[in-house]
């Protein structure tokens, strides 16, 4: 099987299961009991915590352990229900309506009739945001606003950095969530250095297991915990922590490390796979940024006009080639809402496939990945008569 498919899930990393499971023969202890075994395992949870807040320069924060980014998007978005929107007074939240659904749905599901109103921010077909549309959506009523870092359909990478600098600038006492899922374990932040007060990580993005997260946030933002019980996470998020996943992600993340720092390897990757597709197979439309800068290399969304991309993905499974038409979260709707709001045609969008590349993958896969869409794209253009 040919893997094109990281941006849904990633393969956990050999490295990532020999520390999981020697933790779960070795330090299976509850991290809250107060006997010898259990004082270790609190020791690789605070561990865990310090790497995170250093791996991200989060110098005076929370480090919270979830089951996952969608457990830590509305973790965020409820806190703010909680702790921040008052009776009586005008509230405006700014997002895009390409934001992941753990963003997108729950902001529906928390504000849509509660009289806070929800600003999208334009973007241009690519994914990339107008930044003086921008601009005008925030003002002094302007309490949160959300930007992932890494679009999880088309790729397009937004500089966060400066979107929450510049919304500090207009009004410093909102709060910016980032949702840094397809960023985490591929490219660098340091939060000290920046305005961001929240970012949500998932660790099967990144070679970790499917099952952990964690939420890092700043002190000034004020988490109101979603799940109640015991005191774990300082009292931020009730449950026994899960010690081997923990100790998992915090591996993962160290591997990750190497590609943070160089990229290269997956660049030359990208552009030689979307090269070699564009060079041999006429009326096909990137609709991830071609701009390096402005996008990540390890996600490329395509259309192959006169194919539908149900049917493309249909037929590169059946040689062994796994990609996407949309994000796994979102696979059952025929057309991607994502592309739909970026602005592109109907048309463009039904065409349309995601390939996200990792690590484990090579330039001998691009090749055969291209040649199956070649002969793929042929035969459907063929039977449906295409003639641009």
């Amino acid at each position: 099987m040919i893997y094109f498919d990281n941006a849904a899930t990633t393969q956990p990393l050999t490295e990532v299961i020999g520390a999981i499971d020697d933790a779960l023969k070795n330090h299976y202890a509850n991290s809250s009991s107060l006997h010898k075994t259990g004082k270790q395992s609190k020791e690789l949870l605070d561990d865990a915590r310090n790497y995170f807040s250093s791996h991200y320069n989060l110098k005076d924060g929370n480090v919270i352990f979830t089951s996952c980014a969608t457990e830590s998007n509305n973790t965020v978005l409820y806190s703010l229900l909680k702790n921040y929107i008052k009776k009586n007074k005008k509230y405006n939240l700014v997002t895009l309506k390409i934001e992941h659904p753990s963003v997108y749905n729950t902001i529906k599901y928390y504000y849509e009739d509660s009289g806070v109103e929800i600003r999208y921010i334009k973007t241009d077909k690519n994914g990339n945001i107008d930044v003086e549309n921008y601009k005008s959506l925030i003002d002094e009523n302007t309490l949160f606003v959300s930007l992932s870092c890494v679009n999880n359909e088309i790729g397009t990478k937004n500089d966060i950095a400066l979107l929450s600098k510049i919304a500090k600038q207009i009004n410093p006492k909102l709060i910016f969530h980032s949702d840094f899922v397809q960023a985490a374990g591929k490219f660098a932040l340091d939060m000290d250095k920046t305005d961001i007060d929240a970012i949500s990580v998932s660790g099967h993005k990144f070679h970790a297991p499917k099952g952990i997260g964690v939420l890092l946030c700043k002190k000034n933002f004020k988490i109101a915990p979603l799940l109640h019980g015991g005191g774990q996470e300082n009292e931020l998020r009730a449950g026994t922590e899960n010690i081997a996943y923990i100790i998992g992600i915090k591996k993962a993340l160290e591997l990750s490390e190497p590609y943070i720092a160089d990229p290269s390897d997956i660049i030359k990757m990208r552009q030689y796979l979307i090269s070699n597709i564009q060079n041999n197979l006429s009326d096909v439309i990137l609709n991830s940024p071609q701009d390096i800068s402005k996008a990540s290399p390890y996600i490329i969304n395509m259309a192959v006009l006169g194919c539908k991309g149900e049917v493309m993905q249909r037929m590169l499974d059946e040689a062994d080639i796994a990609v996407s038409t949309s994000s796994a979260c979102s696979a059952k709707k025929r057309v991607s809402r994502v592309l739909i709001d970026a602005g592109m045609d109907k048309s463009v969008a039904e065409s349309s496939i995601r390939m996200s590349i990792s690590r484990f993958n090579t330039i001998s896969e691009c090749d055969k990945v291209t040649d199956e869409i070649i002969k793929n794209a042929n035969r459907l253009r063929k039977v449906g008569h295409y003639n641009k």
